[in-house]
């Protein structure tokens, strides 16, 4: 979970450099539609210059109030939670 730009998001960060990283990039992609269907949202699929992302973003930053910052947690715990289960099931 990191917030930058006013987001805050969860993320599977990838790391490029490996063959087998890059593989599994590509399988996880050939299955957006249902990771997405199970995830109820649709994913960024982001290739960067040093790794490869599937991110979950939301509008949010660490200076806002009290109760706002209750809710990006609850979100974020949330969605930590769903992308486990999903990926977890992609075994």
């Amino acid at each position: 979970m990191k917030e930058k730009d006013g987001r805050l998001k969860v993320e599977l960060y990838i790391e490029r450099g490996f063959e087998h990283n890059r593989r599994a990039f590509e399988l996880l992609r050939a299955q957006q539609h249902e990771i997405e269907k199970e995830m109820g949202q649709p994913l960024s699929w982001e290739e960067l210059p040093k790794a490869r992302r599937v991110a979950v973003y939301t509008e949010g930053k660490i200076e806002d109030p009290p109760e706002r910052l209750g809710q990006l947690q609850d979100w974020a715990v949330e969605v930590l939670g769903r992308s486990i289960e999903v990926f977890y099931e992609l075994r």
